[in-house]
């Protein structure tokens, strides 16, 4: 099937993580897999679901992420893209005060790369659900520009909250869900100071989501 997607839970992960991490190492984060199919709100909100009832035994956690990591389809996307892949990233948490991410970020080798976030919006966890019991009703979700060579070496994708926590792990990298047509893509690092085009973001936004807003300028 021609568009790929990842998603990673991390809900597990997080009761005994502590509240700030930045001298602690890093917990291992969870490996990416592949999907297929567009990502919508609600196959979003599904999934958050299916894992509160998963954990409904264990009770409430502290938060919970989840994310789709999205790839150009052929070179000359990915040249338009400036070499950026784009992560589509929801968070909910049971403290409106965590809101909104301090920053997404890669580190590796010691070093924390940011990601640059393109929009982000807030919204409610609708009540009904299990998942604003277990998980809580304040919800972020944003889409962010993602360097693409940094996804297929070691490192780790992780967010900071505004307060009480930092280092979340999203990622291990290099992730082991990435299409294999990035093999015919060359080079995957984007230039220094490297843009994607708006057209080239909005298409591939589109094309992979569906219901979410379309940034409408570039970070």
């Amino acid at each position: 099937m021609g568009r790929l997607t990842v998603m990673v839970l991390i809900g597990a992960m997080l009761m005994a993580a502590p509240a700030h991490a930045e001298t602690a190492p890093p917990a291992k984060a969870p490996e990416g897999k592949r999907l297929t199919g567009k990502v919508t709100p609600e196959r979003v909100n599904d999934k958050i679901e299916e894992w509160a009832k998963k954990r409904q035994e264990q009770g409430p956690t502290a938060r919970v992420a989840s994310f789709y990591l999205f790839f150009a389809m052929n070179p000359a996307e990915f040249s338009a893209l400036g070499r950026y892949s784009v992560l589509l990233l929801t968070v909910v948490t049971q403290k409106s005060e965590e809101m909104p991410l301090a920053r997404v970020y890669i580190r590796a080798n010691d070093k924390d790369v940011p990601m640059q976030k393109v929009s982000s919006w807030r919204s409610d966890v609708d009540s009904a659900l299990l998942a604003h019991k277990i998980y809580g009703p304040y919800r972020e979700a944003g889409f962010y520009l993602v360097p693409t060579g940094m996804t297929t070496r070691d490192g780790q994708l992780l967010a900071d909250f505004a307060v009480n926590r930092t280092g979340l792990p999203i990622l291990q990298l290099p992730n082991k869900g990435a299409p294999e047509r990035l093999k015919t893509f060359g080079n995957l690092d984007p230039a220094a100071n490297a843009k994607p085009t708006l057209k080239a973001l909005q298409g591939l936004i589109t094309r992979a989501t569906s219901g979410f807003p379309v940034p409408t300028s570039l970070p």
